[in-house]
């Protein structure tokens, strides 16, 4: 049984560095890419707007897939969240 994602089982990781480029934005892991994918419409965070386009951008730049991880729990959901969100991990 797996206990952990680490050594020969780290690439089933979400965490596991990996590059997904979509729409023109390149995300360094699937973790990245399935918490950019919540969100289509504007997010506010710290005080500032973002649009769903720059909020995706600045997700694929944060380094440490962890820290995106506890984002994607703070940040406003799409409404059909539940019903696409196995359509983008396919």
């Amino acid at each position: 049984m797996i206990q952990k994602f680490e050594g020969r089982y780290g690439f089933l990781s979400n965490f596991y560095p990996c590059l997904i480029e979509h729409k023109g934005i390149s995300y360094p892991s699937v973790e990245h890419f399935y918490v950019a994918q919540k969100c289509n419409g504007p997010q506010f965070m710290n005080g500032v707007q973002y649009t769903p386009a720059d909020f995706r951008e600045m997700i694929a730049r944060i380094p440490n897939p962890g820290t995106v991880k506890k984002l994607g729990k703070k940040m406003s959901i799409r409404s059909d969240w539940n019903e696409k969100k196995l359509d983008f991990m396919n």
